[in-house]
């Protein structure tokens, strides 16, 4: 399984790649079973996944608070669709405890909730229709820390995507009711991977510059966002599901369903791990960012993001070449110049043997034995030797 570290990493170059707005980390996008951070702002957004029915718990929330009289209080709120259960307590002793209805039904889908820390902190509910409280509690001691669980959990992550890292075992994708999906594959590595809706796995494959669903074709290639859209249609016999390739809008598989699919499965077949994005909004949408400036989701499609990518690969590589060209050609002119000096000293030197004669026993030659004239000898009796 591949480590926090290089999800990480992944992250990092899809936010490069994908030309994705500044603003919110695409890191806080990353969903995991659970989240824990120390309380250092007045608020956090909490998005998490609810599941169809059930009476379980959607979201469970600690919150510890710094040392008071030698012990360690703690507020625990469980959170269901229709209620809370919300418990204090200091050290091991429970100190208070009640069940109350929420005022507003969680429904099923992705949820996010705003927690607001001030002298007390309060929970909403964010809706398209405006944020709804939840509960509030009061306090006198410093918070210290946040603890949630639940499904799919995000913090801080304010854009219309989720990300998952396919490694060892697959990612499981929850679908909404939407008819709709869209679904990007990224990594700064080759990708050999499949996606599994219904019964049966697709995998995705890269030929002609395009996606197919074919086996023992090439991988989908490293530093492109791979986008696929799956378009579902209640019919008399079911549902049909049609996976497209979306940047070329070409079929690749249809899939009959008994249902409109609530879950879909990314895996890696085999090599490194990779990135699987969920965007709960078509590729191209352009959103308000919380800073007040337009931006866009994505950013361009894949044609577009590939054209920019293998740019910059051969400007890296024009500039590498570049590079070593004036690199080894400092070289060479630094070794000719040594060179040519070295040669014109000799000669110097020749010349001087040649006008002053053998030199007397009390003189010092620097560069011959002054009792060995057999060399300047065998110079003056050259005919074609430099100064005759």
């Amino acid at each position: 399984m591949a480590s926090p570290q290089r999800h990480f990493l992944l992250l990092v170059f899809a936010k490069i790649v994908l030309a994705y707005p500044s603003g919110t980390d695409i890191k806080d996008c990353a969903v995991n079973d659970y989240q824990e951070v120390n309380i250092r702002t007045i608020g956090f957004e909490i998005g998490f996944w609810v599941p169809t029915g059930g009476e379980d718990s959607i979201l469970n929330l600690t919150i510890t608070f710094e040392e008071k009289e030698k012990e360690i209080w703690h507020d625990k709120i469980e959170f269901f669709r229709k209620k809370y259960k919300f418990t204090r307590r200091t050290g091991i002793h429970e100190k208070s405890q009640n069940e109350s209805k929420l005022a507003w039904e969680v429904m099923k889908g992705w949820a996010t909730f705003r927690l607001e820390i001030n002298n007390q902190y309060k929970l909403f509910y964010v809706t398209l229709n405006g944020s709804k409280l939840l509960l509030e509690e009061t306090y006198n001691n410093t918070l210290k820390s946040l603890r949630i669980e639940g499904s799919n959990v995000t913090l801080d992550c304010l854009e219309k995507l989720r990300t998952w890292e396919v490694a060892g075992e697959p990612a499981v994708i929850p679908l909404d009711k939407s008819k709709q999906h869209y679904i990007t594959l990224f990594s700064t590595k080759d990708i050999y991977g499949s996606i599994k809706l219904g019964s049966k796995e697709y995998p995705l494959r890269w030929s002609n510059q395009t996606i197919i669903s074919i086996e023992g074709n090439d991988p989908l290639p490293k530093f492109i966002s791979h986008n696929i859209t799956i378009d579902c249609e209640s019919g008399g016999h079911g549902v049909v599901c049609l996976i497209k390739d979306a940047t070329h809008g070409k079929l690749l598989e249809r899939v009959t369903l008994s249902k409109l699919p609530d879950h879909l499965s990314v895996k890696k077949d085999k090599g490194y791990a990779f990135t699987a994005i969920l965007h709960q909004q078509n590729f191209s949408s352009t959103k308000k960012h919380p800073s007040g400036e337009g931006c866009t989701v994505l950013g361009d499609d894949a044609k577009d993001i590939q054209f920019i990518s293998s740019m910059t690969a051969i400007i890296i590589g024009v500039s590498f070449v570049l590079g070593f060209g004036i690199y080894f050609g400092i070289k060479k002119f630094k070794r000719e110049s040594r060179c040519h000096q070295r040669r014109k000293a000799d000669d110097s030197d020749v010349e001087v043997a040649l006008t002053e004669g053998p030199k007397t026993s009390g003189e010092q030659n620097d560069f011959r034995d002054p009792t060995d004239v057999s060399e300047t000898k065998a110079v003056q009796s050259t005919p074609g030797a430099r100064g005759y």
